[in-house]
């Protein structure tokens, strides 16, 4: 029942020993004779008993019915092939086949006693026989195959040369020459047979075993020797020699995959720290992209489901996985953190188990599923959790340092991925180099209040039908993750975990970089506030953005050509407590995380910005009020060597409309509604001034037969103080606002009401000129008076009452002048 060295196979179940003599001698009918038996015996040769392939054989056959024996030498033979297997501590190969030939060699004496009374004494041995097995293998030299080692893939060739014997020994219990089937059913196997290996000719194990992985330099990397000249006194030990491949057994492939994310994560957070903020932009370099965006889909589609598969249905699925291939069937289950409301297992793309009870915290079932093309790499899974719209993907998890290769390849796309494994400083590392392709967004700008203080312009904000587009280009990521192999964490660290294993590698170059650029359409533009006006801005020439665009982004004037973003992790080197060889240039992912990451990166933004802005109020719905033109030069965006804004750096200039015209609304850059009280206490006061005029001229004289003046009619006058009152209590924001305010308040024509921009007071000020014109239609109801005397002449009078109606047209034009001054009062309004 122990199984033969390089395999796991024992005689008996090689030879069916269970069910063997029962098979060889079946169908012997009944013979009269002993001389009859053993003749049918004799007949019972099969070289290939019950379609087994074990040959049996019958010699020596005689029946004597003089004294009642029966003897017979059997034998049976079979040669098979079977898996090449070995264990030995962290060494587990499995894979090729060898071919054992197994012998079985058995003399039987019966005798027969027709007297006895006891039918199960009747029939008996007469010696005490002994069963031979040998086990006979001579391979020079095997099939050279794959197996798993660790986190590592090895190939297994060599030789192996089995010669191995064993003896099954019965005895008697009672010694009394007769081994009765009574005794052979009563006793215990211990006592009724001994079996043990014997020494067999030559060396009864002679294997040779080389072992090569591919990411280890030089070959061959291991050895398995196993010579022992008998296994008679108990199998020796075999010498395996694993050298740098030990390195490979301290760690597998979910220590590795966290180590991964963990790197990942690291990564992340350190863009996010020295990110690129685009000037007068919201958006940042981060938000366009992220550098490390490969290895995030990555890190998802192998964690975000724990796929475990095996060709065993247990729970979780279980049995070696490593070397699956096309047409294998396997039962799969994916654990997730959250329920799922949508399951997809395909093989190579299609649909295979859609079962929902396959995935989940707890799945119940398992996805039974036949490889394709690739073996477990074909195996894919569609999902989502519960709620979510959008599906996600799964894929199992790599096995080996090669595999890992391969899918941050296939699978994360990066573009060049090269693998190294040191065995003095005992470390494995994938250098990740990837060139990202170009990404453009459109981006929402951000000028707000930055030029307040240069230009008085505020509250500035995206308007038009064009956007203005971010493209980066060149973008590309050169980064080394590691693993330190070392058998003992705490080497590394003092009290490390597994945690503590890994770790970035920088080179000369930059970790990240990217260039920047910005393009806005031609019907892009910004609307804001200038004091009490609104305006708009479109692009235009200016000295220093000679091209018209509102936006442009370029070289810094101090590194020319140098990328717009750079990154770089400052990585001293890893010492460790007891670390074989110190690893240069590198950080330990755990200490690149942990006390905040900014220290221990170091960002580069280099860009230069340009601006030119064409400025304009208009009123009236289209009539320009004011205009000039603003150009903003930032040749250095950022500090030297950071990603620190030199707002010190911002030249702002403007032209002399934009400085004579627009500024002067600006007298009061703490208050832009001073404008406004000023405006109204000028509208108002005319209003007052005109209703307290003296009587003069025609303006109070009666109307012959109606009875009232003009005077009466200029009732409008009363509605002016009024809609001024209004406009205190709700005050407009802009002078575009309290004009529609005016005309909705007064109800009159907007051609009615009007600002115009001039210089026609004393002072060097400019002056906002004020046009309200007024007119009314309307019908009148009076009482008539006509009433005639004589005049004191004698003559016939004559006198009567009742009402008239009659319609009359009155109207007004006021046009004033308001200084744009500070502290502009009612005294300084001229009446035009």
């Amino acid at each position: 029942g122990e199984p033969i060295p390089f395999t796991d196979v024992d005689p008996s179940e090689a030879l069916n020993l269970d069910s063997l003599f029962t098979d060889a001698l079946s169908g012997l009918g009944a013979p009269s004779s002993l001389a009859d038996l053993a003749t049918a015996i004799d007949g019972k040769d099969d070289p290939d008993l019950g379609g087994t392939g074990i040959a049996v054989q019958f010699n020596n056959v005689v029946g004597n019915g003089t004294n009642d024996t029966l003897s017979f030498d059997f034998s049976a033979t079979r040669t098979v092939n079977v898996p090449l297997k070995f264990t030995s501590g962290d060494v587990n190969l499995d894979g090729s086949e060898i071919a054992l030939t197994f012998t079985l060699t058995a003399p039987f004496a019966l005798g027969y006693d027709g007297g006895a009374s006891n039918p199960s004494e009747k029939v008996f041995l007469t010696n005490e026989p002994v069963v031979a097995v040998t086990t006979s293998a001579n391979v020079p030299a095997i099939t050279a195959f794959e197996s798993l080692l660790g986190f590592t893939s090895v190939n297994v060739g060599g030789s192996v040369v089995l010669n191995a014997a064993i003896q099954a020994t019965f005895a008697d219990p009672d010694a009394n020459g007769r081994l009765t089937v009574d005794e052979w059913s009563s006793t215990a196997l211990g006592d009724l047979v001994t079996v043990a290996f014997v020494d067999a000719p030559g060396n009864d194990v002679d294997a040779s075993l080389t072992l090569d992985a591919a990411i280890v330099p030089g070959a061959p990397d291991a050895t398995v020797f196993w010579q022992d000249a008998s296994l008679a006194d108990g199998p020796g030990t075999p010498t395996v020699t694993l050298n740098a491949l030990d390195d490979f057994t301290n760690v597998n492939a979910s220590n590795i995959f966290s180590g991964l994310a963990s790197a990942t994560t690291a990564l992340l957070a350190a863009q996010q720290s020295g990110d690129l903020q685009l000037p007068f932009l919201k958006d940042s370099l981060g938000d366009l992209f992220q550098f490390a965006d490969p290895l995030v889909d990555f890190v998802h589609e192998l964690g975000d489901a724990a796929i475990v598969c095996g060709p065993n249905d247990t729970v979780p699925p279980s049995g070696p996985i490593f070397g699956l291939k096309s047409g294998d069937t396997v039962f799969c289950r994916a654990y997730t953190i959250n329920p799922v409301d949508l399951v997809d297992w395909k093989i190579d793309g299609v649909s295979s188990n859609t079962s929902l009870t396959t995935v989940g915290p707890s799945p119940s079932t398992s996805a039974q599923l036949v490889l394709g093309a690739g073996g477990l790499d074909s195996v894919t899974l569609d999902f989502h959790f519960q709620g979510e719209s959008t599906a996600r993907l799964a894929r199992p998890l790599f096995l080996t340092a090669d595999e890992l290769t391969e899918k941050l390849l296939s699978v994360a796309g990066i573009d060049t991925v090269t693998p190294n494994y040191d065995p003095d400083k005992k470390i494995l590392t994938y250098r990740l180099q990837e060139a990202l392709p170009a990404v453009s967004n459109a981006v929402e700008a951000d000028f707000g209040d930055q030029l307040r203080a240069q230009t008085g312009l505020f509250g500035l904000s995206q308007s038009g039908s064009d956007e203005i587009t971010v493209e980066a280009s060149a973008i590309a990521m050169d980064v080394t993750f590691g693993v330190i192999l070392v058998e003992d964490p705490a080497d590394i660290k003092a009290g490390g975990t597994n945690a503590d294993r890994f770790f970035l590698q920088v080179g000369t170059g930059n970790e990240f970089q990217a260039d920047v650029a910005i393009a806005a359409g031609s019907n892009f533009g910004l609307e804001g506030r200038l004091a009490f006006l609104e305006v708009t801005t479109t692009g235009t020439p200016t000295g220093p953005n000679p091209g018209g665009a509102i936006f442009s982004i370029g070289d810094s004037d101090d590194a020319p050509g140098a990328p717009s973003f750079s990154l770089n992790i400052t990585a001293p080197g890893v010492t460790g407590v007891a670390l074989p060889q110190a690893i240069p240039d590198a950080i330990l992912v755990s200490d690149l995380i942990s006390g905040g990451i900014g220290p221990k990166i170091d960002a580069k933004c280099e860009i230069g910005f340009s601006s030119g802005l064409e400025v304009k109020a208009t009123v009236g719905g289209a009539t320009e009020l004011a205009s000039g033109n603003v150009g903003v030069s930032w040749p250095d965006v950022f500090t030297d060597d950071t990603c620190e804004p030199d707002l010190a750096g911002i030249a702002v200039t403007t032209d002399g409309d934009f400085d004579t015209d627009l500024l002067s609304f600006n007298i009061n850059p703490d208050n832009p509604l001073e404008m406004l009280s000023i405006i109204l206490d000028s509208i108002y006061g005319l209003a007052q001034a005109v209703d307290s005029l003296p009587a003069i001229g025609d303006l109070d004289v009666q109307i012959p037969v109606v009875g009232v003046s003009p005077r009466d009619l200029l009732d409008k006058l009363e509605e002016i103080n009024v809609a001024i009152n209004d406009a205190r209590s709700d005050p407009a924001g802009t002078l575009q606002a309290l004009e529609t305010q005016l005309e909705t308040e007064l109800g009159i024509d907007p051609a009615a009401l009007s600002f115009e921009l001039s210089d026609v007071g004393p002072g060097a000020e400019k002056d906002l000129i004020l046009r309200l014109g007024y007119s009314k239609a309307d019908a009148l109801v009076q009482p008539l008076n006509f009433d005639i005397d004589d005049g004191g002449l004698g003559l016939v009078s004559a006198s009567t009452g009742g009402n008239i109606s009659f319609g009359y047209t009155a109207g007004a034009q006021f046009d004033i002048a308001i200084p744009l001054k500070p502290g502009s009062a009612l005294a300084d309004t001229l009446v035009l």
